[in-house]
């Protein structure tokens, strides 16, 4: 699993207030760090049916991915078209 932590520090002068460190995991597996990619194009026949293929990602620890017409028409970032 690929992603950015984010640390935030509060300080806070005020007496009797607490604060402490929070990190947060944000992002998902990339096409350059997978070890499995799961790729779909138009036959999924509409953005909306991409659902399926993100929640296989999710469960195999893979990247998405797409074909260029799918990226073309904006189902998807270029980002994934491979």
């Amino acid at each position: 699993f690929s992603g950015s932590t984010e640390s935030f520090d509060a300080t806070i002068i005020e007496s009797g207030v607490k604060s402490e460190k929070v990190e947060r995991v944000t992002g998902k597996v990339t096409i350059a760090d997978a070890d499995t990619v799961v790729s779909a194009g138009r036959g999924l026949k509409g953005p909306e049916n991409w659902g399926m293929i993100e929640e296989l990602a999710d469960v195999l620890g893979a990247a998405t991915a797409c074909s260029k017409p799918v990226s073309d028409l904006g189902w998807r970032p270029h980002g994934e078209h491979v």
